[in-house]
Parts: C-alpha cells; sequence; structure tokens
C-alpha cells in the first residue's frame, strides 16, 4: 500500500516545473514536481502576480486618485494610467487599451455610468468587453442594480479597503465572462440574462478570454501584498476639510434652489444626495470618522424619499448646517464626544417624520377605501 505525501507552498506563475498528469483547479494545485520523489505530491496555493497589468483609474478628486494609484502600487500593479473625469478616461481608454478601468460613479461631466455605457456602446470602442469596476458611496440596493445595467462588471462600495479592492481584481481574473450586447444591454452575461433572454434577443457575444489569467496567473493575492496596501489607506494624510467644504457648499446651493422651486420633486432630491453621497465615501478614509458616519445615516434616509414637503427642506436645511459645524475649526476630539448622542438624535428625527409619513400615507388609503 503507498502512501502519498502532502507539501504545501505558495509559488507565483509560471516559476515550477509541473508533471504533465497534474490535477489543478483555478486556485489551487496538486502537483509532482519533475525529479521529485514519485509519492510526493506538492500542494500550492497559486499566487496572482500584477506587474503585467495596467489599470485605468477614473476618479475626480484628486487627492483620492492619488491614494488609489498607491493602494494599487502597494498591490503589485505594474501600469497605472489616471484621469480625472469620464471624458479624459475615456480618451485614455482609448489610447492606452487598459486591462481593467476602475471609475468613481459621480463626476463632472461625464460620469461612471455614463463612460461605461460609451466604452460598451460606441462604434470606435476598440476593447468593449474590457472589465470596468464601478467605486461610490451608493450603497442602496437600486443603485447597485443601476450600476449592473450600465455594464460594469463589479461594484464597490466606499470607504474600501485594500481587501475590497484585491477580491474584486482576483475575481475578474479567476471568473472571465462572456460579454453580451442586445438591443438594450452591453456588458458582462450575468445569470438573470441566461434565464430571461432567448439567443435571438442577443446581437453579439465576445466569448470570455483567459488573457488577464495569462498576464497575472491565477488564484489569490498574497496577504501580506493586501496588508501593505491597507497600510497606504491607514496611514493617508489626506486633509479632507476642504473636499468636505466643496461638497458642503454644493450642499447649500442645490437647498437654495430647492427653496425656490414650484413643485421639488425626485430630481431636486438627487441633487442633494450627491454631495452628501461624497462626504459619506471619503470622510472616513481621510479619518473623519463622524463626519462619514453623519453623511451616511443623511445618506441612507434621503434615498428613500420621493416627494418634497417643507419638513424635508427644513430637515435638509438643518442638516447641511450640522455638516458644516462638524468640519468647521473645532477640535475633532470634543465633537467626538457628543457623536454618539448627534447620530441618535439624527436617527431619531428620521424615524419620526418616516412613521408620520407612514401613518399619513395610511390614513389616505382607508379613505380610498372606504370611498370605494
Amino acid at each position: 500500500m503507498g502512501i502519498t505525501y502532502q507539501k504545501k507552498t505558495q509559488v507565483q506563475p509560471n516559476t515550477y516545473n509541473v508533471h504533465k498528469n497534474a490535477s489543478h483547479n483555478l486556485k489551487n494545485i496538486y502537483l509532482r514536481v519533475v525529479g521529485a520523489h514519485p509519492l510526493v505530491w506538492y500542494y500550492v496555493n497559486m499566487l496572482m502576480t500584477f506587474k503585467n497589468l495596467h489599470i485605468l483609474i477614473v476618479e475626480d478628486i484628486d487627492p483620492m486618485r492619488a491614494l488609489m494609484k498607491q493602494c494599487l502600487t502597494m498591490l503589485g500593479v505594474g501600469k497605472i494610467s489616471t484621469a480625472k473625469n469620464g471624458e479624459e478616461g475615456y480618451e485614455a481608454y482609448l489610447r492606452g487599451k487598459p486591462d481593467i478601468i476602475i471609475t468613481d460613479w459621480e463626476m463632472p461631466g461625464m460620469n461612471g455610468l455614463e463612460l461605461t455605457q460609451k466604452i460598451r456602446r460606441a462604434k470606435q470602442s476598440p476593447r468593449k468587453e474590457t472589465p470596468i469596476i464601478m467605486m461610490t458611496g451608493f450603497c442602496a440596493k437600486e443603485r447597485i442594480t443601476q450600476s449592473l445595467d450600465s455594464g460594469v462588471n463589479s461594484f464597490i462600495v466606499k470607504p474600501f479597503s485594500a481587501s475590497d479592492l484585491a477580491k474584486r481584481l482576483a475575481h475578474i481574473v479567476n471568473h472571465p465572462t462572456d460579454f453580451i450586447i442586445t438591443a438594450s444591454y452591453s456588458g458582462p452575461e450575468r445569470d438573470t440574462h441566461k434565464e430571461n433572454l432567448n439567443k435571438e434577443d442577443i446581437i453579439q457575444t465576445i466569448k470570455a478570454s483567459n488573457d488577464l489569467q495569462t498576464k497575472v496567473g491565477t488564484g489569490t493575492i498574497n496577504k501580506e501584498v493586501i496588508n501593505r496596501s491597507q497600510e497606504v489607506i491607514n496611514q493617508n494624510k489626506i486633509d479632507f476639510v476642504p473636499i468636505a467644504t466643496h461638497f458642503v457648499h454644493q450642499l447649500f446651493i442645490a437647498t437654495e434652489n430647492m427653496k425656490t422651486e414650484q413643485e421639488p420633486n425626485r430630481r431636486s432630491i438627487e441633487r442633494i444626495i450627491s454631495p452628501i453621497m461624497q462626504i459619506k465615501a471619503n470622510a472616513r478614509i481621510c479619518h473623519h470618522e463622524l463626519l462619514g458616519s453623519f453623511a451616511d445615516i443623511m445618506l441612507d434616509f434621503l434615498e428613500k424619499i420621493n416627494d418634497v414637503d417643507p419638513v424635508i427642506i427644513q430637515i435638509v436645511n438643518a442638516n447641511q448646517l450640522t455638516l458644516k459645524h462638524l468640519i468647521s475649526g473645532k477640535k475633532k476630539e470634543e465633537l467626538e464626544q457628543d457623536g454618539d448622542n448627534l447620530q441618535k438624535e439624527l436617527k431619531s428625527a428620521f424615524t419620526r417624520y418616516m412613521n408620520i409619513k407612514y401613518k399619513i400615507s395610511q390614513n389616505k388609503l382607508k379613505k380610498k377605501t372606504a370611498a370605494a
């Protein structure tokens, strides 16, 4: 009776000599090394290396774009291009033909959704199937669906970690996907498409390619590399006050405009949501936990609002002033002492408003039912 010994090791791609009968999957390989003892099988945890990868970053906030570039550099990405809006991003895509694109959602001019749709559908687009990762502070289910429907491959909610980034990159490499074009959609084929689309609905299919696996290998990313990338985030010295001040000013303008509108609607709320989302997305990365938490609570509330009434305007105005206070000259330590109470009061106010709106809607429904 023979005994097979296992040895565990980690290797970079293409650095070993494998017996032709080695059995393997994408992440792990059991192999016999040529010249080694015939009963010894090596269990290999494959590690990716990104030195041959070209990634394009599209982000409008300069310090955040620089931080993302540093994170990718620490993950070992060999070539990194950058652009500060969708228009520049599309031109950089045409020139450089990157392997993967990471784009922010909210940007002046052409935003991330519009950039994705142009890459996916423009006639002159050279590689419509280029993997795209969308990064944003939005986290509502409807927003994620909207992003995926635009044709992105993956979605990362800010604030992000190096692990979030590494996992998305690894998934794109390990799981290449067919790309389909229909009358209403152009992007990676998903399970919902397989279930709901007929063959005649698909205008074109671009079969999945292993090109990225050839460049970086398959498997996982070295944890030490991810930790070093995370340290870049943890140790960043970005001054968030000017960034937050800019978005609070945008919020002030949107609030004042909403006050003057005859019939403010969901679009009015969207203009309010945008700067709040930007604060929520980036504050915690820059070590402003309270500011980020406060904006997060506001964003969650406003995402549920469709109709604008005087109370909503008052709430938005009051919270705009609170955000301004949070980024004022008052010491962060003093603010954080009252932070829990401030967040509890904010959540309580939003809950009261939603309960009142629910009761009003129920009363209207009862009257309508009685009248019928």
